[in-house]
């Protein structure tokens, strides 16, 4: 915390990569806060106040703390060499189970002591495994360093980072897709793999998804358009990459 008010905290949010001044909300009346907050923000130019509850600012000095002690020296694929070809069998093995299972995402969440592997069913997360927590960090490194063909050099457990698994990975296990990302927490780590099963030459087509005859007819009038930007959203396991692959294929289709 601060040196004269522990009711403010210049803070590295690890989510957004920006700078923030947390202030305790209880306290920002208070002369001294109030004195520390102008100090900082004349240091800091461009930095964004935000007044937060007491226990949210104790939770953010901690992750500060955990992260100022892990440094910002990223592990590299020479630091656990030793270990990556059975690290990939385990994740290989998640990815196997997330198909036979129907599981739209696999997650991964360190906590003191503990790694919990949970997987996504129409929409609620099961438990598949728990192992010790470093397993589920090196886990981590050796998709982020070994298993992804678009990503960084180095692996951050301190900040965010995604990447692309490599298709040489997906056809071992029958997949067409999969996307990595991890979040730093005040526990330690969250990662998330997306799943995209690979369905080969038989698109399912919009009738097959549920698609109503009115929005089918919508959908490819849209799609017919020269020229305008499409937005698809929804929740996790929706099924928005799926029916954007149905629409790609109904596109191609006729060019």
């Amino acid at each position: 915390m601060s040196e004269h008010n522990d009711a403010v905290l210049l803070y590295h949010n690890p989510e957004t990569t920006a700078h923030e001044l947390l202030v305790d909300s209880q306290q920002r009346t208070d002369v001294a806060v109030q004195q520390r907050v102008m100090s900082l923000m004349e240091e800091n130019p461009g930095v964004t106040m935000r007044l937060v509850t007491r226990s949210e600012l104790l939770r953010c000095s901690e992750m500060a703390r955990q992260l100022s002690e892990q440094g910002e020296k990223g592990l590299r694929l020479e630091d656990i060499k030793k270990e990556v070809s059975s690290r990939q069998g385990d994740i290989l093995n998640y990815f196997m189970v997330a198909k036979e299972i129907g599981a739209s995402d696999i997650h991964g969440t360190t906590l003191p002591g503990l790694t919990r592997i949970e997987m996504r069913v129409h929409g609620e997360l099961e438990t598949i495994s728990e192992l010790a927590e470093e397993d589920g960090k090196a886990q981590a490194a050796t998709i982020i360093l070994s298993m992804c063909d678009v990503t960084e050099p180095q692996f951050y457990a301190g900040r965010k980072q995604d990447g692309r698994v490599a298709a040489k990975f997906l056809r071992k296990v029958g997949l067409f897709g999969a996307r990595y990302s991890h979040t730093p927490t005040a526990d330690g780590l969250h990662f998330v793999m997306r799943v995209i099963p690979d369905d080969g030459d038989v698109v399912p087509t919009l009738e097959k998804l549920g698609f109503l005859p009115e929005q089918i007819r919508l959908i490819k009038r849209i799609l017919r358009l020269p020229e305008g930007l499409i937005i698809l959203s929804g929740p996790t396991g929706a099924g928005k990459s799926t029916t954007l692959r149905a629409c790609s294929d109904l596109y191609l289709g006729r060019t």
